[in-house]
């Protein structure tokens, strides 16, 4: 119990609190009145290694998961590990995610990952939060289908689209809804909207607008088969690294 009048303070090679290989058979209680190393602040504890049973108490001022983020003087893995499996065996799984991604954070941030696992980390971040928050990458699938719809009525509206020769409008201007649904074309992964029949590039698609709309359907259709990928990968567990 490291509470009410405890004070450490270190300077100097040497953490203020050293907790490395301990082993606690009951209740860590962690809530100094003073905890400092100076100069800096990343060398107040070390616990690669400590146990414990329960989760750790803090006191209102302390934070154990930003302790282990910002008080340790360098990255290790089981800290981590083993608060997780204390939130895990309480069923608090929202917790759980929550520190694995911080680990993921440490990681990245402390250790010396090279240049293509820093971009893939960065990208699992924000579209899958490390494969612990998948449905992320719904949402960049939902904004890239908003946006190819928006595309698809604005561009159609100025020419890219038309009414197919063997409709009874050949030629003439697509309806809202059969310009929606090619947007929906454009980038679903799979299948097609029934509503587009009859709607599409005309004969002579030769103006801007027409090259326009094919370019960015490529391209957005290549982002939605991406989201959609890396929405299967976190959510089978595929790209976690802890």
């Amino acid at each position: 119990m490291l509470r009410s009048r405890f004070r450490a303070i270190s300077a100097g090679a040497n953490e203020a609190v050293n907790l490395k290989g301990a082993q606690v058979a009951g209740a860590l209680v962690f809530d100094p009145e003073l905890l400092e190393h100076v100069p800096g602040r990343c060398r107040r504890l070390t616990v690669d290694g400590l146990t414990y049973t329960g989760v750790p108490e803090t006191g209102p001022g302390w934070d154990w998961l930003d302790l282990l983020r910002h008080g340790t003087p360098s990255y290790a893995a089981q800290p981590y590990q083993r608060l997780a499996a204390r939130y895990r065996a309480l069923g608090d799984e929202r917790q759980v995610r929550e520190i694995l991604m911080a680990q993921r954070d440490d990681q990245l941030a402390r250790t010396d990952p090279n240049w293509a696992e820093r971009l893939w980390g960065r990208i699992t971040k924000y579209t899958l939060g490390y494969g612990y928050q998948p449905w992320r990458a719904l949402i960049f699938l939902a904004a890239v289908l908003v946006l190819s719809c928006v595309l698809a009525v604005v561009l159609g509206w100025h020419g890219a689209l038309a009414q197919a020769k063997d409709t009874a409008a050949a030629g003439q201007p697509c309806t809202v809804m059969q310009r929606v649904s090619v947007g929906l074309d454009l980038n679903l992964p799979v299948g097609a909207s029934l509503a587009r029949a009859g709607c599409g590039l005309p004969k002579n698609a030769a103006s801007e607008t027409a090259a326009w709309l094919t370019g960015i359907g490529w391209v957005l259709r290549v982002l939605a088969w991406t989201f959609a990928a890396l929405f299967i990968a976190g959510f089978t567990g595929a790209v976690r690294k802890t």
